[in-house]
């Protein structure tokens, strides 16, 4: 029997839609399981008791993942935005909300689980996906190996934060250690790396005392920024001209995709090498990473996605990313890179 591809994520998401299109014009059958659409025309079901897989029913039809060659978490983060946001009422929307994520999840891990002992190809898994997403091990596996990594501290300690600043001509950017994307219901905030100064570090902290560490790095002098995906073996490299922009000097998510300057890159042999064995090291078949080159012609590593996006990479330099994603889930033995 002909197998699927699954791809588990949530509406919309225009990447979806783009390698949907790829793999039915390629006569590859593939579904998208839609997590905020469960109860319109989708579901899952699992009875144990009774020994029976676990089912997906889509428009009626029923699979199980004895259906699936391939699957594509694209998505990790569910977030469910309830129909009724309960905005009066913020703990009852919480509450709701949680308790929505945390069945995703259970399902979403169950979903990987059952996937893996079948043998079945995974872009990427949960395990990876959150084992990968901690910067403070993706800096100290970049730096071993070969990375120039930024100087960093971590620390809740006002002393140590404010030597740092100091000995670095008292300024530094301050960074989020996990998500930088806060999501509540229907609304979100993006935090951004922003630049401190040893007098606003010292001004701020005269009445607000530190309470949990503080990611800080080094400034990094920027000739141009990379944002390098990697799908399977395939490396695409793209420069943005951040220093050029109003808003993005510092963190280019601030300016608007369209007014940077984007162009294909040509990484040289061991940073592209290097870029490949941080992916292989995680055991990650996709992955995105964010670096920059000094003037000088350093390159420096800042962090790297494994569930990035890069539909707006494609749209603005022509790459075919889209198509190496359905090309890895079509053909993973040969496209693969762990």
């Amino acid at each position: 029997m002909k197998k699927s591809i699954l791809i588990l994520t949530s509406y919309p998401d225009p990447h979806i839609d783009r390698v949907l299109e790829i793999l039915n014009k390629n006569g590859k059958n593939s579904i998208a399981l839609y997590a905020n659409m469960f109860g319109k025309n989708q579901y899952v079901e699992y009875n144990p008791k009774e020994n029976e897989p676990l089912t997906f029913v889509l428009r009626v039809k029923k699979y199980t993942l004895n259906d699936f060659s391939g699957l594509w978490f694209r998505k990790p983060h569910l977030w469910l935005e309830s129909e009724d946001q309960h905005d009066h009422d913020p703990d009852k929307m919480m509450s709701i909300m949680y308790k929505r994520n945390e069945i995703i999840a259970m399902f979403s891990r169950g979903i990987m689980n059952e996937a893996q002992k079948k043998g079945i190809f995974i872009i990427n898994s949960i395990d990876l996906l959150m084992l990968s997403s901690n910067k403070l091990d993706q800096l100290n596996t970049a730096n071993k190996l070969g990375f120039s990594i930024p100087e960093t501290l971590i620390s809740a300690d006002y002393d140590s934060l404010l030597s740092f600043i100091s000995n670095h001509d008292g300024k530094a950017v301050i960074k989020n250690i996990v998500t930088s994307q806060i999501r509540y219901g229907k609304y979100s905030r993006l935090f951004f790396t922003i630049p401190i100064t040893k007098n606003k570090f010292v001004n701020y902290h005269k009445l607000k005392p530190i309470d949990y560490p503080l990611f800080l790095q080094e400034e990094i002098e920027k000739k141009i920024e990379l944002r390098i995906t990697i799908i399977g073996k395939k490396v695409f490299a793209t420069a943005l001209d951040s220093q050029s922009t109003k808003l993005g000097k510092t963190d280019w998510r601030r300016e608007i995709p369209e007014n940077i300057k984007h162009s294909v890159y040509i990484l040289p042999i061991e940073i592209e090498k290097g870029c490949l064995d941080l992916l292989r090291h995680y055991h990650l078949q996709f992955g995105t990473i964010d670096m920059a080159v000094t003037p000088e012609g350093k390159y420096v590593f800042f962090e790297l996605n494994p569930n990035g996006q890069y539909l707006w990479i494609e749209n603005l330099t022509k790459q075919p990313l889209s198509k190496a994603i359905a090309e890895l889930l079509m053909n993973p033995e040969e496209n693969k890179l762990v």
